[in-house]
């Protein structure tokens, strides 16, 4: 028994994934289904998608779905070599390639520019330590302070918080620190380095970028569920007015998007912000999960290793002659021990003894179960 990557795992890993990113996205934004979210489902959705884009494999021997008029004109079509000289899947796979290096370089230079700016920021902020404000703390973290930098937040995979050079009142300034100590404790940078490494995987994907935004999202409300699970209501109320009055002061500059390496306490979309404050005041979001519908989540992930979608045609059948159009338009398929050979024309199977005979129509041959 082995696993293996064909048409069929991927084409299951796509829709099983677009379906939970959908899933994901209405939990997160659908004013709604976040009155019923608990932080359980978001952290066991996110899990069973990225655990199912790791692996987009089926086991060899897993159970067999007959959709021939899904697969069969896909796999037709992949190998039609429509200027006789590569095949549609290996122009597919080139332009693949081009489109994973593309997106590595981009990342490079994100890198690059990261380290100039903590570099550049290192040398010219203004240098405090988190004992400042919280002296019981076991971990000390420096903090640097500088007009350069436009809102609260965590750069590269140091552990130095970046804060913008505004005036802040003395709990506002814990609560954003408190937030950004919690990020560098879970290492989400780390965790966001990774689902980028997914997208350029991915990058073909659409529903891909979708759920890259909902990590961000994600990860924000995680943070604010850690910082207020010990809080009262009022605690609570003044912690989300925090986040409101540094949305507020930092308004007037040019707030710096969420990436791959950096973590904002804010950023520049109030519908993000209305989400984290409904997720705050929402009493459920701290309750534990059914694990029934957990369960669920992970039985569906793991069935679809053990699902395949096939394409198969009727018995062969014994014919002598074909017309040039019908050579021209079929394909042949070949049992894996090489040992029999059948014609596919018009959905129809026929045997055949020498397809080599029939080189010179350009005829497909594809291996059974390919």
């Amino acid at each position: 028994m082995s696993i293996q990557l064909t048409i069929s795992s991927l084409l299951i890993t796509l829709i099983f994934s677009t379906f939970l990113i959908l899933i994901l996205n209405l939990l997160l934004t659908k004013k709604d289904f976040i009155k019923k979210c608990k932080i359980d489902y978001l952290q066991f959705l996110i899990v069973a998608i990225i655990l199912k884009l790791i692996f987009p494999f089926e086991w060899s021997l897993s159970k067999q779905i007959n959709l021939s008029l899904l697969i069969l004109p896909i796999r037709e079509t992949l190998n039609t070599e429509p200027f006789h000289l590569l095949s549609i899947q290996e122009i597919l796979m080139i332009i693949y390639i081009i489109g994973v290096i593309y997106k590595i370089i981009l990342l490079l230079i994100e890198i690059y520019q990261m380290k100039r700016k903590t570099t550049f920021l290192s040398f010219i902020s203004e240098k405090h330590w988190v004992s400042d404000y919280f002296p019981n703390l076991e971990k000390n973290y420096p903090i640097y302070i500088s007009k350069y930098v436009s809102v609260p937040s965590i750069i590269g995979f140091s552990s130095t918080i970046y804060l913008p050079s505004t005036s802040f009142s003395k709990q506002e300034l814990i609560n954003i620190l408190h937030h950004e100590i919690i990020h560098i404790k879970k290492h989400d940078i780390m965790f966001k380095s990774f689902v980028n490494i997914l997208t350029i995987v991915y990058w073909w994907f659409y529903p891909i970028y979708i759920f890259q935004k909902l990590v961000h999202v994600y990860l924000e409300i995680q943070v604010d569920h850690c910082v207020t699970k010990n809080m009262n209501k009022k605690e609570i109320l003044d912690y989300a007015e925090t986040l409101i009055s540094v949305q507020k002061k930092l308004n007037k500059y040019s707030v710096e998007t969420q990436n791959s390496f950096r973590t904002n306490i804010i950023n520049d979309s109030t519908k993000i912000l209305n989400i984290r404050i409904q997720n705050l005041i929402n009493e459920t979001m701290k309750q534990k999960s059914n694990w029934g519908i957990l369960f669920l989540i992970a039985c569906s992930t793991i069935i679809t290793v053990f699902i395949s979608i096939n394409g198969s045609y009727n018995p062969p059948i014994e014919r002598i002659y074909f017309t040039e159009n019908e050579l021209k338009h079929g394909t042949i398929f070949k049992e894996p021990d090489n040992k029999a050979y059948h014609i596919v024309v018009n959905d129809i199977e026929y045997n055949i003894e020498n397809p080599y005979g029939l080189a010179d129509y350009h005829i497909n041959i594809v291996t059974k179960g390919n």
